[in-house]
């Protein structure tokens, strides 16, 4: 359950971010902004989760295969790298 929840948030700050960097090279200020939100959502759903360590394997694998601007396609690789970064 824990899983759905956080692939929600997730999903949701990928809308609310906005466009800067390219595939494979997000810009620093982007990055920041998508960790810190990252790390306040899983907070929220369940604060034993290692957020820093969730949220930076997640980001690193979707700015691997998406742009800035592409995350919105980015639904199935999130909950799959999602699932792998928790463990």
């Amino acid at each position: 359950m824990k899983i759905q929840i956080l692939i929600i948030f997730a999903i949701f700050m990928l809308f609310s971010c906005h466009s800067q960097g390219d595939k494979g090279a997000w810009s620093a200020k982007f990055k920041e902004d998508y960790q810190k939100r990252c790390e306040h959502s899983v907070q929220m759903i369940d604060n034993g989760l290692n957020a820093p360590k969730i949220c930076a394997c997640v980001m690193n694998q979707l700015e691997k295969n998406y742009a800035p601007n592409e995350l919105n396609k980015a639904q199935k690789l999130l909950a799959e790298e999602m699932k792998k970064c928790i463990k």
